[in-house]
């Protein structure tokens, strides 16, 4: 699916820098790409993250295969998350500087900027602008891009350039919503991957500020949130893991009548596990990832995005084959939008090794160290889902390394 945006009307989406372009017009017609060298390799982290991940990576190298995809095998041990919050991303990774210069071009012509992740520009974004720099956001991590520059009027085109994003985290830029990230791009058990882009966890989507139940809830929906939460993400399905008093009493979603919206009110770690009358909840929220896509995503949410959406995201986590590593990453990441998250701490809202506990208890894990995807299973189980429908999960969000 190509898709065409105007980058004019969306300043604080795309940030341009002072234009080049030689403008008086002639018959030559030249345009050459600005930005990252052929095949550079772009981080799309923050500092404190990238270097957090890699503390809690570093003593995995020397654990068993196997020994990874155990419940309280944690590389990183002794990393504490607080260490690293020296900044606050809120969620958001790194934009990507690209740009062009042109001659033979008069002042004002209109050019198209083309972005796709496949060589023949089949699945490539397409953006139009009288700008010559921009920068862009919310890119897949561990993922190859292709771009050009052409004009309009289709009299020139640029030669091909490409850059390739570094493994990690996707941290999404949704304006004033927080704690976006997508639940793909991690390696897992079995040498697969998350597909990226078929399901996001974040914060919640309001469209006003309102106080419930003595806490205060601020508008997210501004018009750089709903943008790349509709034209990036392509949100299809919200997930609302809050109470109806807590989401305001809506019953539709705030991005509009064509995105599905399904409440379910949930509580977070050992609590939801223990409760049987949370059971058929749980297997509605998990139906809806045999259908992802990148087309129709989907986007689950509470208050914060860390306890309740934490606990579901351990779980679609745990299901896919992550590591109990990067299944404590993807909980903890929640403090760079300050919510500090740890999980070996008890507060007053956090309550991680309760979950862990309870998905003990659900299963029969009588083992030292059990298998965390084997917990889960037999948990999701439990709530009603079958063997089949946790297969078509796995199928539809995973992928082969390539």
């Amino acid at each position: 699916m190509k898709h065409v945006h105007k980058l004019l009307i969306l300043s604080s989406l795309f940030v341009f820098l002072a234009g080049c372009n030689s403008y008086s017009e002639s018959d030559v017609k030249t345009i050459s790409l600005n930005g990252p060298d052929n095949d550079s390799v772009i981080e799309l982290m923050n500092d404190p993250e990238r270097r957090y991940i890699d503390a809690m990576h570093e003593e995995e190298k020397n654990m068993g295969e196997s020994f990874r995809y155990r419940y309280n095998t944690l590389g990183g041990d002794t990393v504490k998350i607080k260490d690293y919050l020296q900044a606050y991303s809120r969620g958001k990774n790194k934009k990507v500087k690209l740009g062009f210069s042109a001659s033979g071009y008069a002042r004002g012509t209109a050019y198209y900027y083309h972005l796709a992740t496949k060589e023949d520009f089949s699945d490539e974004i397409k953006f139009i602008t009288k700008e010559n720099n921009f920068e862009v956001h919310s890119l897949k991590v561990g993922t190859k891009y292709y771009w050009k520059v052409s004009d309009t009027e289709n009299k020139a085109t640029s030669s091909v350039k490409t850059f390739i994003t570094k493994d990690g985290t996707r941290g999404m830029d949704a304006g004033l919503a927080d704690n976006v990230r997508d639940m793909g791009g991690h390696l897992v058990k079995g040498n697969k991957r998350i597909k990226q882009g078929l399901v996001y966890r974040g914060s919640e989507l309001n469209i006003e500020d309102y106080e419930a139940s003595g806490t205060k809830h601020r508008k997210s929906l501004n018009e750089d949130a709903i943008y790349t939460l509709q034209n990036i993400m392509h949100v299809g399905t919200e997930i609302d893991l809050r109470g109806a008093a807590e989401s305001n009493g809506i019953t539709s979603s705030n991005l509009g009548w064509s995105v599905t919206y399904d409440r379910q009110s949930i509580s977070g770690y050992g609590g939801l596990i223990s409760d049987r009358n949370q059971d058929a909840k749980v297997k509605k929220i998990f139906k809806h990832f045999i259908t992802a896509s990148e087309d129709s995503s989907v986007y689950f949410h509470c208050m914060g995005g860390a306890d309740r959406t934490g606990t579901i995201g351990f779980l679609l986590g745990g299901l896919l084959g992550m590591s109990y590593t990067d299944l404590v990453i993807d909980f903890e990441l929640t403090s760079y939008s300050y919510n500090l998250r740890e999980h070996d701490q008890i507060g007053e809202y956090s309550n991680f090794p309760s979950l862990i506990e309870g998905l003990k208890v659900v299963s029969n894990a009588d083992e030292m160290y059990p298998d965390i995807q084997s917990m889960v299973e037999a948990y999701l189980l439990k709530v009603g889902l079958t063997s089949d429908e946790l297969t078509s999960i796995k199928n539809n969000m995973l992928e082969d390394v390539r």
